[in-house]
């Protein structure tokens, strides 16, 4: 907030600093109109000792906000770069539900700025992908009806070293489910637009079963995503991927849930040999 003091008849310096306020939390444009509504009220503006009259100045007509359903929670984002702090824009933002990963929103940054509204009671996990960095993830938790929510995300540079997307099975089956098409098709994007990196597929499954029969099946869920993928313009010989059945898990096979995050294949991207 900034005090102009007028020092002599209308003539007024540069103006003097009234208050500093620092916030650990994303200011949405509402948040801050209201905030300066409600400090600029403890100013006074000084008023000139010989003021000409003018004209009355209308009062600005602030914007209707938009119309916010009221049985869900506001989740209010920014996806910004790590090095240098600055926004990231056109990044891919996914919500899944964390209970089944089922897609729940799409949609993408503006000036590093994102907003979705979520049915409340929920656990849910935001993921940002974007060129040039590595995909990000938060879980929220979305406790309440017409809650707003922050979820920050700083982004850092793409090392290759963790899979763009991880695609899950039903048990005993290679055929996509509705979630991984959806996003298949974001992979497609990117890859369509990078054309420097390739694809490599690693196929697993949970340990039900012999495992001779856990590898063919790995096999098979890789060649079904590579069907996809090259049935929406990705050049075969940009992708290649092995089946490693139960041999690597990524959770204990003790429970539905941790068995069904072993069942998966996961996507990743190697920059091309030249």
């Amino acid at each position: 907030m900034f005090q102009d003091d007028l020092i002599a008849g209308n003539e007024s310096s540069a103006g003097t600093i009234a208050l500093i306020r620092l916030y650990d939390r994303v200011m949405t444009p509402v948040f801050v109109r209201r905030s300066y509504q409600t400090i600029s009220k403890n100013f006074k503006e000084p008023v000139a000792k010989k003021e000409e009259p003018r004209e009355e100045e209308k009062p600005v007509e602030e914007k209707p906000e938009l119309a916010r359903n009221r049985n869900l929670a506001l989740v209010t984002g920014r996806v910004y770069d790590g090095r240098s702090l600055k926004p990231v824009s056109n990044a891919e933002v996914h919500v899944r539900k964390s209970a089944n990963d089922s897609l729940v929103a799409h949609t993408k940054t503006v000036d590093g700025m994102y907003t979705v509204e979520l049915p409340p009671h929920e656990t849910y996990r935001i993921t940002a992908q974007a060129d040039g960095f590595q995909p990000r993830n938060v879980v929220i938790r979305t406790n309440s009806r017409f809650e707003e929510i922050k979820a920050l995300m700083n982004m850092a540079p793409e090392t290759h070293s963790a899979p763009l997307s991880t695609l899950y099975f039903s048990q005993g089956t290679e055929v996509l489910e509705d979630s991984a098409l959806a996003d298949l098709d974001s992979i497609v994007s990117y890859f369509q637009k990078r054309q420097d990196l390739r694809i490599v597929l690693k196929g697993h499954t949970d340990n039900t079963g012999s495992f001779e029969k856990n590898l063919e099946l790995s096999n098979k869920r890789v060649e079904t995503v590579k069907s996809y993928l090259i049935g929406k313009g990705i050049i075969a010989d940009r992708i290649e991927g092995s089946g490693y059945g139960s041999a690597q898990p990524r959770s204990m096979n003790q429970t539905e849930a941790t068995k069904r995050s072993n069942r998966r294949v996961e996507v990743w991207a190697e920059p091309v040999k030249r």
